[in-house]
């Protein structure tokens, strides 16, 4: 890469740093034009369409990252990623699968899969996936908070700090709820007791990310969120509340 590819490059992700995904999804365009076998380049512009929830086009850029470098494990990852939000449950399996097979120190994959299995009430393997995930990529609080939730569920006799026995899938949901990581979508009458913004607000972490320039506006809801458009705004104001 000469020194104007690589001064492009940079540019473009300091702007997805910055979380301006559209601006970086044109710089990554710049790069590809001037090299169009740079797999981090397609890489990194999915990321930045995936955050603008253009998913057709995110997917596009993982699967030329594949046909690129078969064996690139973020690429992986990244498909699993997209494939999670749209409930295809099967393709994020395989697709972790490639991912840890290339790579098995790849920290996203083992997040996902740690969701995964919270999400089927396999709380020790979660555990495990989480764990892991924050060996290889620090510590992160949310993640740590979702860790340590499924650390309780797993554990022989799971009870909530009032002493609540967590002894049926409701009472799990709503425990990981307390966190931020309900996988119920519905109505969440508990919504401020949790420190939560609207009844709808536990979506984000569990749907597609949000962006300040997704033209949609909530993920779960679209425009037509319950919670109106002052709710989706304030959303979109927020979104280290959701990271």
């Amino acid at each position: 890469m000469d020194a104007t590819e690589n001064k492009r490059f940079e540019e473009a992700l300091a702007l997805l740093e910055e979380q301006r995904y559209r601006e970086a999804a044109e710089s990554f365009s710049e790069v590809i034009a001037l090299r169009p076998e740079m797999s981090g380049a397609y890489g990194n512009r999915g990321l930045c369409y995936l955050n603008l929830g253009m998913d057709d086009r995110a997917r596009s850029d993982f699967e030329t990252v594949l046909r690129l470098d078969p064996c690139d494990a973020m690429g992986h990852s990244m498909l699993a990623d997209l494939a999670r939000f749209q409930g295809g449950t099967g393709e994020v399996l395989e697709q972790i699968n490639l991912a840890l097979a290339n790579d098995p120190d790849e920290p996203q994959a083992h997040f996902i899969r740690g969701w995964l299995f919270a999400r089927a009430g396999q709380y020790d393997m979660a555990a495990m996936d989480l764990a892991r995930f924050m060996e290889l990529t620090g510590d992160n609080d949310e993640v740590r908070e979702f860790y340590e939730a499924c650390v309780l569920l797993a554990s022989e006799r799971p009870r909530d700090a009032d002493g609540t026995d967590l002894d049926t899938p409701e009472k799990a949901d709503r425990h990981l709820g307390l966190r931020g990581w309900s996988f119920n979508l519905s109505e969440n009458r508990d919504y401020q007791e949790q420190g939560l913004p609207c009844p709808y607000a536990h979506c984000i972490r569990n749907c597609s990310p949000l962006s300040p320039e997704t033209p949609e506006g909530c993920p779960v809801f679209g425009n037509a969120c319950p919670g109106r458009l002052e709710q989706v705004n304030w959303c979109r104001e927020h979104p280290q509340l959701f990271e």
